[in-house]
């Protein structure tokens, strides 16, 4: 038998042996190794813990656990009763779950003023009519967890507090670095707490309008008008559980939800919830969408929040059919970020959608097939300009055969509602034609004179076409075209130019129809 047909170990055992070192050195590594192979890895252990009830407090170390012993890394914790589980230093844990009404706080060590315990855990399950609390237990003696994965309602209802609901105390972070799932009519009350970063977040399994899984943000019983913010990689619902879903602002918190997307260079995701943004009980809402990942917002009827947007990085998308897809605040979109969808977006009074150096907007709805209109109303923002492009903001639109494209809606309009400073359109698939890019309305969709007589200007996509294109504002029609003419060169596509010119005062007589 050769060298290599020799089983590992042999051979490690011959190699070790076969080295410099001392004797002595060589004859302990090859039996520590040996050892090595003999010992199985620790096991994997199921604990139980019984407090007995609710006014039970214990600690981690001298619990009451069965089997005998100490939870650790690769355990799993489940909670048969309501209690205190105080943990007294830093644990790691595989699975923390249950199906009693269960508390997670901070030390309860006497004579200690100052404690920062950390909880990490691979995933945590509350089951059917589990409620879990994690918090401080005082401004001093903190607690911070973090997990691969929150499961609420694994079989039915439950509730999961992150911070002290009803009480006194929030806590010092909670970070999901995976995936946060609510099933059907279960709940997530979140309460003051800036330190909370969810992962990416899945409504599940809803399958009526009275099993509504929900994410409620509220304030401790001290915190009137809290101002904190919660952060989210996404947000998506199965198609059972779209429609249910909510995620909303009470008992007065001021509250940020952050879209911030994977963190990983170059993956860009989409992902849609068609849930609703609302707010109630004195609470607000606002939106702040960062990354590369593309969010979009589907509901039907649109979203109620009120305390503005702003699109930091990535595209943030509406796919609505009434209403307000990104409710009545003001909507910015800075340098990076790209306001898109198929929807419709009507900001309250005195609010905009306005857009910085950098920032874009784009009619069309990613991943959906065929082209887009994205309107914007003036209804309810009263003097406040509908939109506002600053300079070396841009439009994105997608233009082909038969003088297909992209177009942005302006309803409810007057003149000045739309301010341009040299935009930018950029576009893809150009050919000749007659792109209707903007059109403009009253509020009973009849066509309105835009007011503008320039402030485009051909951007990426226009390689080869630049002395070929124009811009056409046509008050007449409440329209803006683009006008791209044939290159010349033979006599057919000569007359398709004027065919083609021909064509747009036909659609413009059409128009005034």
């Amino acid at each position: 038998m050769g060298f290599m047909e020799l089983p590992l170990c042999f051979r490690l055992s011959a190699l070790l042996a076969a080295t410099t070192f001392p004797r002595c050195c060589r004859i302990a590594a090859v039996g520590g190794f040996l050892g090595l192979l003999a010992s199985p890895l620790p096991a994997a252990t199921e604990y139980e813990i019984d407090l007995g009830d609710s006014s039970v407090s214990t600690n981690w170390d001298d619990a009451p656990w069965d089997p005998d012993g100490i939870p650790g890394a690769s355990d799993t914790i489940t909670v048969l009763s309501a209690g205190n589980l105080f943990l007294q230093t830093n644990r790691t844990l595989n699975i923390l779950r249950g199906s009693g009404n269960f508390r997670v706080r901070s030390g309860n060590t006497p004579n200690v003023d100052s404690i920062s315990n950390q909880l990490t855990v691979q995933a945590i399950e509350a089951g059917s009519g589990n409620s879990f609390q994690f918090f401080n237990r005082s401004d001093t003696v903190t607690l911070s967890v973090q997990t691969g994965s929150l499961t609420i309602g694994t079989t039915g209802s439950a509730v999961v507090n992150i911070g002290q609901f009803g009480g006194s105390n929030s806590i010092a972070a909670f970070k999901v670095t995976g995936t946060t799932t609510l099933n059907s009519n279960s709940k997530l009350n979140l309460v003051e707490s800036n330190g909370v970063d969810l992962g990416r977040v899945v409504f599940a399994n809803a399958t009526t309008e009275t099993r509504i899984p929900t994410i409620n943000f509220a304030t401790t019983t001290g915190g009137a008008n809290a101002s904190y913010g919660v952060s989210v990689h996404s947000l998506s619902a199965s198609v059972a559980a779209a429609r249910q879903a909510t995620v909303t602002a009470t008992a007065t918190a001021k509250v940020t939800l952050k879209i911030t997307g994977p963190g990983t260079s170059g993956v860009a995701n989409t992902y849609r919830y068609d849930g609703i943004l609302s707010e109630g009980g004195g609470g607000t809402l606002a939106v702040e969408k960062n990354g590369i990942d593309t969010q979009v917002l589907g509901r039907a009827e649109g979203n109620t929040y009120t305390a503005g947007t702003v699109i930091k990085g990535g595209i943030l998308a509406v796919a609505n059919e009434t209403g307000s897809g990104l409710g009545s605040g003001a909507v910015a979109v800075n340098d990076g970020g790209v306001l898109a969808g198929n929807g419709r977006i009507e900001t309250g009074d005195g609010h905009s959608v306005s857009v910085t150096s950098g920032g874009s907007i784009a009619p069309s709805l990613p991943g959906a097939t065929g082209f887009s209109t994205l309107t914007l109303s003036g209804a309810s923002n009263g003097s406040a300009p509908t939109l506002l492009m600053n300079e070396g903001a841009s439009f994105t639109l997608r233009l082909g055969a038969d003088d297909a494209s992209d177009r942005l809606l302006l309803t409810s309009y007057t003149v000045g509602d739309l301010s341009l400073d040299r935009t930018a359109v950029n576009v893809t698939g150009i050919q000749a034609g007659n792109y209707l890019l903007f059109q403009f309305e009253d509020g009973s969709g009849n066509a309105v004179a835009s007011g503008l007589t320039g402030g485009l200007e051909p951007g990426s996509g226009f390689e080869g076409w630049e002395s070929l294109s124009s811009f056409v504002y046509d008050d007449a029609a409440g329209a803006i075209y683009l006008q791209v003419i044939p290159e010349p060169g033979s006599t057919a596509l000569a007359v398709a130019g004027l065919g083609a010119m021909a064509l747009l005062a036909f659609r413009q007589r059409r128009i005034l129809k």
